[in-house]
């Protein structure tokens, strides 16, 4: 299998599938194995000419080689990455350092580096025959679940804690998303029940615990990060920063620039 999933803990291959628990040959020991998408990536480099790394595209899909979705058609893009990396002006002087760069994402469709999880998280959807997705935000990753779904023709819907803003709210709402409000352990439990039933795409994080119910694929699209700040810097940095979180934007970047070495 040239793309599939395998299992971080005991290294079990599956095909790609709607495989939202984690590894089933470790559950089934009591044990939890986390699925990631795996290459093969001797088979994918034969392909590549020496333009791959360096051109820029109208979005992220121009590296869909490495990404999960095979069939173009299943894609759902808003053409999302090729965003602009930034030299700082104030903070490398405050700082004493010469080259600071800022990777900014606010210019991504719906303004966040969540646009890149979600169109290829969606575009698995597609894949795997899905018409309805289920997320949990404070605002950013509910806006760009709620614009992919909407792309896709997917009903949606998103559970917000009580202290998310009515601004961004109503952005998800305005995006196309039933937008539902609960507190914080109450998603943990509707979620895996909506998934359970085999007809809600869950539109979450690779490492989702809270809601048991962890999604390989949409951690793909942060490698475009490593791949466009190489193209951009003609280097590899130094050092790169992340906002954390979920942890999804940090590893998906670790495992890109892995990929190009």
């Amino acid at each position: 299998m040239e793309t599939h999933l395998k299992c971080r803990g005991c290294g079990k291959e599956y095909e790609l599938g709607g495989y939202f628990g984690g590894c089933p040959d470790c559950a089934s020991r009591g044990e939890r194995g986390t699925l990631e998408v795996a290459y093969d990536y001797d088979a994918i480099a034969s392909r590549l000419g020496p333009t791959f790394w360096g051109m820029a595209w109208d979005s992220l899909w121009q590296y869909a080689p490495l990404l999960p979705v095979a069939d173009t058609g299943n894609i759902v893009s808003l053409g999302e990455g090729n965003t602009p990396l930034t030299l700082s002006r104030v903070v490398s002087e405050m700082l004493g350092l010469r080259y600071i760069f800022f990777k900014n994402e606010s210019v991504s469709p719906t303004w966040s580096h969540k646009d890149r999880l979600h169109t290829v998280a969606t575009s698995m959807a597609k894949v795997l025959n899905y018409s309805k997705s289920v997320a949990s935000s404070t605002g950013n990753h509910g806006a760009a679940a709620a614009a992919y779904a909407s792309a896709a023709g997917m009903d949606s819907v998103i559970f917000c804690p009580e202290e998310t803003s009515k601004l961004l709210l109503d952005l998800i709402s305005t995006l196309g998303a039933r937008v539902l409000i609960t507190d914080w352990e109450g998603r943990s439990a509707l979620i895996p029940e909506m998934v359970g039933r085999g007809d809600w795409y869950p539109a979450l994080f690779f490492g989702a615990d809270y809601a048991s119910c962890p999604n390989p694929y949409g951690v793909e699209g942060y490698k475009t990060i490593a791949f466009e700040v190489h193209r951009q810097l003609g280097d590899v940095p130094d050092r790169i920063f992340f906002a954390v979180a979920a942890g999804d934007t940090l590893y998906g970047a670790w495992k890109g620039f892995g990929e190009m070495k």
